[in-house]
């Protein structure tokens, strides 16, 4: 089995509506489909991947639980904002 990972950037949520409707339309079981949407975040969850790098990277780990709990880690852009 493969993944793949997507982190949609959305600048106007009244416009994306139909969209996240459909995303969400596509979450379901795996079953016997060829394909599924099978994990949603409301976070761009890449960006806190890179966040717990760059503390990884800076010997910080302390700080990992505040990237870990932080509730719009799409819009940090730097470790030192936290």
């Amino acid at each position: 089995m493969k993944h793949m990972t997507v982190v949609y950037s959305i600048v106007d949520e009244s416009r994306f509506i139909e969209e996240q409707t459909r995303v969400m339309d596509l979450f379901a079981e795996l079953g016997e489909k060829p394909w599924s949407v099978t994990a949603v975040s409301l976070d761009n969850e890449i960006r806190r991947l890179e966040l717990v790098e760059q503390a990884i990277s800076k010997s910080d780990v302390e700080i990992i639980p505040a990237i870990l709990e932080h509730n719009d880690v799409g819009n940090v852009s730097d470790i030192d904002e936290l």
